[in-house]
């Protein structure tokens, strides 16, 4: 794999499915994409597994580009009232081996009564 000469920063976004609210969404808001689990953290590692997947998809393919379909507006306007997630050690060490992500940071924002 050839190393790239950027990195990419992705926004995990965490709040509850609205089919399912004991569930939670991971939605990464640079990709559009999303995982929903029983908590934040399996939440959060299935989505780093389907964007570990699509990144080695891309890079291998050298679509890169192509990744990038930015989550609608209402999502981003819920990242802005949001508050930083400190996803658990066991989370945050599962990187994504696909390059170039440099980063992932973690927002929980809130709907309706959730505690």
């Amino acid at each position: 794999m050839k190393p790239h000469p950027y990195q990419i920063t992705l926004t995990f976004l965490l709040y509850p499915s609205e089919d399912s609210p004991d569930r939670m969404v991971a939605h990464c808001l640079e990709f559009d994409a999303v995982a929903v689990e029983d908590t934040p953290e399996k939440a959060i590692l299935l989505l780093k597994e389907l964007i570990d997947d699509l990144m080695s998809e891309a890079i291998k393919d050298g679509t890169v580009d192509e990744l990038f379909h930015p989550a609608p507006a209402e999502y981003w306007k819920m990242l802005a009232n949001a508050r930083e997630y400190v996803a658990p050690e066991k989370v945050r060490r599962r990187h994504i081996r696909a390059k170039p992500i440099g980063r992932v940071g973690y927002a929980m924002a809130y709907q309706g009564s959730v505690s």
